[in-house]
């Protein structure tokens, strides 16, 4: 905690530095068990230095917001203020005000409070093409899969994204040669995407983006187990039905 403290003093004002010093005050006060110290610098972050800083919008949605939502299972003050922020975000959403940021706040704070019932009756309300459904679509797709809504499903991730973030991130696994367990970790979590992926294309009827999936992912993975658990996925998923 004395090195956090003493990196956030010796950082300047507002600059990238002095953000991840008071993050790891905040994380350091709660581990000590000093939850409302913690709880201060966490929103401090979120409300100021992380919003105003490009470089930690990511951060900010999901490692800030996973901490603060941790913490409200020691300190229900900390779900509480999340909680304030969410209502907010969905007031503005339903006023047409609340643009990408309130979205991604929105649908993160959910996720983190295990809340996505909220999430799924937001997309609910948001008319068909409106950016910001396709938007939370992408937040909720495990649960829109899980009902078997695969045509929401199928339009929040459509096929030519999918493939484009699998090739993006297909690549990390070689960072990790000198680690097996954690490459066939990583690996095992492309192939269940993949798989759920196939799923949702297949439900809502795109037969041929489904089998584009499907060839992808033999190539990645050409094991028995994988190319049985494609030939599931594709026969599980019933015909799409209108408005599914």
């Amino acid at each position: 905690m004395d090195r956090a403290q003493a990196a956030v003093a010796a950082a300047t004002d507002g600059s990238p530095q002095q953000i991840q010093a008071r993050y790891q005050y905040a994380q350091a006060l709660d581990q000590s068990g000093k939850y409302p110290e913690a709880l201060k610098e966490y929103l401090w972050l979120f409300d100021v230095g992380m919003k105003q800083s490009p470089a930690f919008a990511g951060v900010r949605v999901s490692y800030l917001v996973n901490s603060i939502a941790m913490l409200s299972r020691h300190y229900p003050p900390a779900g509480d203020e999340l909680r304030a922020r969410r209502d907010a975000d969905e007031k503005a959403l339903d006023a047409g005000t609340g643009g990408q940021s309130a979205v991604m706040e929105f649908a993160s704070i959910d996720g983190a409070l295990h809340e996505n019932a909220r999430t799924l009756a937001a997309f609910d309300k948001l008319p068909q093409g409106d950016p910001r459904r396709a938007m939370l679509g992408t937040q909720i797709f495990g649960l829109l899969l899980k009902k078997h809504r695969y045509k929401d499903a199928a339009d929040a991730q459509p096929a030519s994204m999918f493939l484009a973030i699998f090739e993006m991130q297909s690549g990390l696994i070689s960072r990790f040669a000198s680690n097996p367990e954690a490459a066939a970790q990583i690996k095992g979590m492309f192939v269940k995407n993949a798989l759920d992926e196939i799923e949702a294309l297949s439900g809502a009827g795109l037969t041929d983006d489904a089998k584009r999936v499907a060839g992808r992912l033999r190539e990645f993975d050409s094991s028995k187990e994988t190319a049985e658990a494609i030939a599931e996925r594709m026969a599980a998923a019933p015909p799409a039905t209108p408005g599914a």
